[in-house]
């Protein structure tokens, strides 16, 4: 869907929108009939994001997002990877609400990219 909607200019628009309906409305958005009906229910224009839902560039894009998340061993999100060797993920965080998570989150994002940026130096 990310790739879809970066394609068509409407990722910054629809980020938002997918987040609050996957973790705060719980919209099952798992098949493609799912997710291209409540696209069409944004206002996005059907045969187009179905087009380019199914383009060869945006399965080749899912394929290499997937193929990058098994060799950084991401099984949960968000995770991010740091200079191709260090991992964290919100559920890495313990404790708190969920706004602290993400400051914890954020604050390991920062320390790793800093140890990255040290071990280059080296």
């Amino acid at each position: 869907m990310f790739f879809a909607f970066t394609a068509m200019g409407l990722a910054d628009q629809m980020h938002l929108k997918v987040y609050q309906s996957i973790h705060v409305q719980h919209v099952a958005l798992q098949s493609d009939g799912e997710i291209l009906d409540w696209a069409v229910k944004q206002g996005v224009d059907r045969q187009k994001f179905n087009s380019i839902y199914q383009s060869s560039s945006v399965k080749a894009q899912v394929t290499q997002a997937a193929q990058t998340a098994r060799t950084y061993g991401i099984n949960q999100w968000p995770s991010f990877a740091v200079d191709g060797k260090f991992v964290t993920a919100f559920a890495m965080t313990s404790g708190g609400t969920d706004e602290l998570k993400v400051a914890l989150l954020v604050a390991n994002m920062l320390s790793l990219v800093g140890t990255a940026r040290a071990a280059r130096k080296k």
